[in-house]
């Protein structure tokens, strides 16, 4: 029944479905914020709700805490497969050969969260110390040490540090804490995501005139209701618009008013007024600007928080993290690092370069699988016995297939809302665009002029320049990509007709629209109108 109640939960989230005042940019927007939230919880729950990390120090290699050692870190560096008829390796130069050629490494891309669970959810960290006080309470000691103090990543040729000076100098540069923080940095940034699609919403309540979602919503449910009933739903939503048209109209007349007329001549959209119809139309194009500048700025987080650098290091801390291992004193390297300065966003690409070349973390400490931590003991006469662990952590598993798909995954989400913000430039400052549009729709019902004969290309103008204007065009524009062009169409013809009669009405003298140039190929469309 459990089973049952969370597929029937699961199935009422159909997101490819939603309607609301926003394109194919804004919704992967929104649904970042979905994968953000969905990875927070998987990192809290392998964090905070299972056995993060677990620690031993025996006499001798044994014991349920060393066995979970021993399984963890043969999970997260991998295993290799012999055939029946092959010998075991007995010397180190073998095992390397085989390592090379056949070491098992796990791949993975957060695609289920079922699977990941079955996968990951079980020790975030565990440890080994060669010598160690016996009791339980230090084993329970020991695991939480290490997982609130931190871990050392070693390369393979690195020699582990032997007196207190050594341990310090690594644990000033090198020492790795970023794990801890995971769930609470992949939280900030869902909320980051979100912030844009809030400020979105609240103009469309609270700046528009109305309620633009359910605007949308409406025209949307009329695209798929039956004949007898889309007529009335049509018309509500029609009647809606035209409400809010007419309550922006600009009525005003004065010095002042010609003067901002005039600006919005020259400068368009740039000219904010309600009046003018302009401010729907800036304040979307503000919130494209600020997902992007948020994803750019997501980028950056995601490498400074990680302490990533474009070169492929990763800064003064983290002593050249991401750089292939050369050879050389440890010590001396990090005090080359002192002065090491962010210049870029090469995080995924440098991860990706470093698949590619087979070179695996114990080269590039990238999300090292294992790590030591120094463990201090009990004071006794004045003296502190000091205990080294060996921890594995399997929990950089995860991260490292988290932030390498979010990082490609706002890369690309970067592109799709700077190509959106681009595309709707255009298609609200380049006039043609914007009436070529709304004479598509009116091709498609058939039009009249204010007298009824044949329209030109002056009334169309009106309607669209006059009396839709910028934020009209991009209502219009949402309708058609939330409702279809079938309904969209339907609405404008009658948003035309309202307009026609509105100027009839006020206009006793039709004959003016005989002195323009009418129509010869009968098409009912100029056929030189653009």
């Amino acid at each position: 029944m459990v089973a049952k109640d969370f597929i029937e939960l699961f199935a009422k989230f159909n997101y490819a479905n939603r309607v609301a005042v926003e394109d194919f940019s804004d919704r992967l927007s929104l649904f970042t914020v979905v994968l953000f939230l969905i990875a927070c919880i998987i990192v809290s729950a392998k964090q905070y709700f299972l056995n993060s990390i677990s620690c031993y120090i025996p006499v001798k290699p044994t014991g349920e805490n060393y066995n979970s050692y021993l399984t963890d870190y043969c999970w997260v560096h991998g295993t290799i497969p012999l055939r029946p008829d092959e010998p075991m390796p007995t010397t180190p130069k073998e095992w390397e050969q085989y390592d090379q050629l056949r070491r098992i490494i796990v791949l993975f891309l957060l695609s289920c969260i079922i699977v990941s669970t079955k996968q990951y959810f079980m020790s975030s960290i565990s440890c080994y110390v060669p010598v160690k006080p016996t009791g339980d309470n230090f084993n329970a000691y020991l695991t939480d040490y290490c997982w609130v103090h931190g871990t050392i990543p070693l390369r393979p040729d690195e020699k582990l540090p032997v007196n207190r000076e050594e341990w310090d100098e690594y644990d000033r540069l090198r020492r790795i804490t970023y794990y801890q923080w995971v769930p609470f940095v992949l939280g900030l940034q869902c909320i980051f995501f979100y912030i844009p699609h809030i400020a979105w919403q609240a103009v469309c309540a609270h700046r528009s005139g109305g309620d633009l979602f359910a605007l949308v919503k409406a025209a949307a449910d009329a695209a798929i209701s039956e004949r007898g009933s889309r007529k009335s739903q049509v018309k509500r939503v029609a009647e809606f618009l035209e409400d809010m048209i007419d309550g922006h109209k600009d009525c005003r007349h004065g010095r002042r008013m010609n003067l901002t007329r005039r600006a919005y001549d020259m400068c368009g959209i740039c000219v904010v007024s309600k009046r003018l119809g302009t401010c729907l139309v800036f304040s979307y194009l503000c919130v494209k600007l600020i997902t992007i500048i948020n994803a750019i700025m997501q980028v950056y987080l995601i490498q400074r928080f990680l302490g990533f650098y474009a070169d492929g290091s990763a800064g003064q801390k983290s002593m050249q993290l991401g750089k292939p291992y050369e050879a050389s004193s440890a010590v001396a390297a990090m005090s080359n690092q002192e002065n090491e300065d962010l210049d870029g966003f090469g995080f995924g690409l440098t991860v990706a370069n470093h698949i590619r070349a087979g070179r695996d973390w114990p080269e590039t400490i990238l999300f090292p699988r294992v790590a030591y931590c120094r463990v201090p003991g009990i004071r006794l006469v004045g003296a502190e016995n000091a205990y080294t662990a060996q921890c594995a952590l399997p929990i950089n598993m995860l991260n490292e297939k988290i932030y390498i798909f979010f990082w490609f995954w706002i890369c690309f989400l970067i592109a799709a809302s700077i190509f959106s913000l681009i595309l709707w430039l255009v298609r609200m400052i380049i006039a043609p665009r914007r009436k070529d549009f709304i004479k598509r729709f009116l091709r498609i019902k058939g039009i009249r002029s204010r007298t009824g004969q044949e329209i030109t290309r002056a009334d169309l103008d009106e309607f669209i320049d006059d009396y839709l204007r910028r934020d009209g065009v991009f209502l219009v524009r949402m309708l058609a990509i939330n409702a279809g062009d079938v309904i969209t169409s339907e609405i404008v013809m009658a948003l035309y007709e309202h307009y026609i009669d509105n100027v009839y009405s006020v206009d006793n003298t039709p004959q003016k629209s005989l002195e323009k140039e009418p129509l010869k190929d009968g098409s009912g469309i100029p056929s030189n109108y653009v």
